[in-house]
């Protein structure tokens, strides 16, 4: 089951009888003007593939609740309003292949992923809203080794950059634009990584 309401302008929050369809897989709602918290139930989605509520307004903390969806490939939260640390549950994801929680604003020509749609690096539509989180990168999402795309550009993130994201060996791109308070030593030993490391 899949369900995509994405560029309708939608406003409001996600109606809790969501959390009622349990064989969803694919949840689009990005490109909207969607505002609250993301449901912490998100957990009773147990076949999710593919979340995207990218360009919204949602806030508050991303749900750990998020690391029991052990089936979930995409994860796209990028350009909301979200806050508080990146929950280390979401480490528990080993099938993500994509995840996006930052800002990244550079123009780039998307790559198709294997949903057929494109992953976007330039949103035109809600550049008001901006993720501004607390502390680190979780070391733990050195476990998630299917990854390919990692963007955490411009959210305010600070710390070391962990050296278990050397594991991931399928990475391509590894977005950290912008995060002026990040270590970018660390980044130097990565070196087999394509990425975008933090301005100095």
């Amino acid at each position: 089951m899949s369900l995509d309401l994405s560029k309708n302008i939608l406003t409001g929050e996600i109606p809790y009888s969501f959390i009622n369809l349990k064989q969803l897989k694919l949840l689009h709602l990005f490109s909207n003007k969607l505002h609250g918290s993301i449901l912490n139930r998100v957990a009773d989605w147990p076949n999710l593939e593919s979340l995207a509520l990218y360009s919204n307004n949602f806030s508050g903390m991303i749900p750990h609740y998020l690391g029991q969806n052990k089936k979930l490939e995409i994860l796209d939260l990028s350009f909301n309003k979200l806050t508080g640390r990146i929950p280390v549950e979401l480490g528990n994801l080993t099938n993500l292949i994509q995840i996006l929680l930052g800002n990244y604003h550079h123009h780039a020509e998307g790559r198709p992923n294997e949903f057929g749609h494109l992953v976007h690096s330039v949103y035109k539509d809600n550049l008001r809203s901006h993720n501004t989180y607390e502390g680190g990168i979780p070391k733990e999402l050195g476990n998630l080794v299917n990854l390919e795309y990692i963007d955490l550009a411009n959210c305010g993130l600070d710390g070391s950059i962990p050296r278990e994201l050397g594991n991931l060996k399928l990475l391509e791109y590894l977005l950290l634009d912008y995060n002026l308070g990040l270590d970018s030593e660390t980044a130097r030993q990565l070196d087999k990584l394509e990425a975008s490391w933090p301005l100095q």
